[in-house]
């Protein structure tokens, strides 16, 4: 039996809530913690991020695994000029250059900065895997050898027979 709601459709609902300026194009509804955009597709039944709804709503393709990053930086801004493709990766970098350390605490390096630039030289593990392409899997921010962790799983395994 229909409810009598009409569900009116993302592409119309979505711009209501959207204040825009001469640069950022303001979310007004729900906000995370975090300060980002959320609202309520009826598609996928969930709730999604309200800059990933304005990159499709812009007809661009959203490839499985990339996310949508702010070049603004401005964690409400929905505005499809201001956003762009990445990876995980690439959002932990562009943060840790957005937001450098404190200088009086690191006058001569950034350790983060430093870190990140190791794991991006490192081309190989510590058993000598190629750290690239399909044998290489990024995990709470670092980058892992599929090689070995298949070779840890098989180790944990036999142990607990």
């Amino acid at each position: 039996m229909p409810s009598g709601r009409v569900e009116v459709p993302i592409a119309i609902r979505f711009w209501r809530f959207v204040r825009k300026t001469r640069g950022c194009w303001i979310w007004t509804a729900y906000r995370n913690q975090q300060g980002y955009g959320r609202v309520y597709v009826h598609q996928s039944r969930r709730l999604e991020s309200a800059h990933r709804v304005s990159w499709r709503l812009a007809g661009r393709r959203l490839p499985a695994g990339k996310w949508v990053l702010h070049a603004c930086d401005n964690p409400p801004c929905v505005n499809p000029a201001h956003l762009f493709l990445g990876t995980r990766e690439d959002n932990m970098i562009d943060w840790a250059l957005k937001h450098p350390l404190p200088e009086e605490d690191y006058p001569d390096q950034n350790p983060l900065r430093e870190y990140m630039a190791r794991q991006r030289a490192q081309t190989t593990c510590l058993r000598g895997h190629p750290l690239f392409g399909r044998n290489l899997y990024v995990y709470s921010g670092h980058r892992q050898c599929r090689a070995c962790h298949a070779m840890r799983q098989a180790a944990r395994r036999t142990l607990k027979v």
